[in-house]
């Protein structure tokens, strides 16, 4: 590999220029997970509750 092709300035830009996306692109799958979770469980204690049959109840959940 040719080192001297390598141009730290464009990658540095690129770099800079990506990260924030990056960034807030994980930051939304992780949110977006958590979110999910808590309707989630949420649900699953509601059916507990209520008295829905434990067969289903994971099906539904889902």
């Amino acid at each position: 590999m040719d080192f001297s092709l390598l141009n730290l300035d464009k990658l540095s830009e690129l770099f800079t220029s990506y990260a924030p996306k990056v960034a807030g692109a994980i930051i939304t799958l992780v949110l977006g997970f958590w979110i999910i979770g808590r309707i989630t469980n949420g649900l699953k204690r509601t059916m507990e509750k209520r008295g829905f049959d434990p067969t289903i109840r994971p099906f539904l959940a889902s």
